[in-house]
């Protein structure tokens, strides 16, 4: 062998080692990226969640009872989500938008009746609420998984996502 050959072999030898660890680095970092993605999808559907539920209650409640901090409550879950629809943007996806029309300032507080139930604007409200959330939980389930799709693409995400901000408006 001469040393041109010789020369060859070595580059060749060093190209493939460094090809090897370029794409062993590169398929850590898709997989990071989807675990990320995965994890958010199930942080953000046990908000959609939790906050459907206090919704579910308050309007199925015959009781007379303090509403104000089951409101406070849905309504800080609300704006929860729709920080969690920032941050997702920001830090796992940046497909990921949001939409502030739906998630903030939608409950109000007060004034309340005073037999301790929901007025009807508050109930045709929470109402509105109520079928939005609904239509996100329903797009993000998997009947396989039995919880969230972490198939979803964030384009199909944001198209859950806004079809239920629309249908909540």
């Amino acid at each position: 062998m001469n040393r041109n050959e010789k020369v060859k072999t070595y580059a060749l030898i060093l190209l493939s080692g460094v090809l090897v660890i370029i794409f062993s680095l590169y398929f850590q970092k898709i997989n990071e990226e989807k675990r990320q993605y995965e994890a958010y999808l199930n942080e953000f559907y046990a908000h959609l969640d939790n906050t459907d539920q206090s919704v579910q209650y308050l309007l199925s409640s015959t009781e007379e009872m303090d509403i104000s901090g089951i409101l406070m409550s849905i309504e800080n879950n609300l704006e929860t989500t729709n920080l969690l629809l920032s941050i997702g943007n920001r830090t796992v996806d940046s497909n990921i938008t949001y939409h502030p029309r739906f998630f903030v300032g939608r409950i109000t507080i007060e004034p309340a009746n005073d037999d301790g139930r929901l007025t009807k604007e508050q109930r045709n409200e929470l109402q509105k609420v109520e079928k939005g959330l609904e239509y996100m939980k329903e797009g993000l389930y998997s009947e396989q998984t039995g919880q969230e799709n972490k198939d979803l693409s964030a384009k199909e995400f944001n198209e859950i996502i806004e079809k239920g901000a629309s249908l909540g408006e």
